[in-house]
């Protein structure tokens, strides 16, 4: 089953259409849901976390349809995140609680199909970050913004 992209991204759409780009619900839900995370944002400047969070989500959206494109920024995400202390099963973490969150705030727009689709699309990232996690470290390569 091919990725529906359109679905994907109207539902983003609409999801930054409630959130203003606010990722607040995102990080809280998460520091409950896995308290151990919280430790890996501690010396973080959280405004501008939920911001690049939300500027990621913006990216992978955009870029669903480049593999190429798409594949090199979620490795390089990943080799950039070995300097946060991030693990792998975090990106399991992330991906419940980007889940958690979508249905939150779209609600009765949250339908089985729409919550396949992200779930595929968010196991690209995970696969294509865990590559980055685990690839040896030569130097900081810039991400696309």
């Amino acid at each position: 089953m091919a990725l529906n992209i359109e679905l994907i991204r109207a539902s983003f759409a609409e999801f930054k259409l409630h959130t203003k780009g606010d990722m607040s619900y995102f990080y809280d839900a998460l520091f409950k849901t896995h308290p151990n995370a919280a430790p890996l944002f501690e010396k973080v400047d959280m405004e501008k976390q939920k911001k690049l969070l939300a500027s990621s989500l913006t990216y992978v959206v955009d870029h669903l349809h480049e593999t190429d494109k798409l594949v090199s920024y979620l490795q390089k995400l990943g080799v950039r995140h070995q300097n946060y202390g991030t693990k792998p099963e975090h990106l399991d973490w992330i991906g419940e609680t980007l889940l958690a969150t979508l249905a939150h705030v779209l609600g009765a727009k949250w339908t089985d199909e729409l919550k396949n689709e992200w779930i595929t699309a968010y196991g690209i990232v995970a696969e294509h970050m865990t590559i980055g996690l685990l690839q040896t470290k030569e130097e900081d390569e810039p991400i696309p913004p």
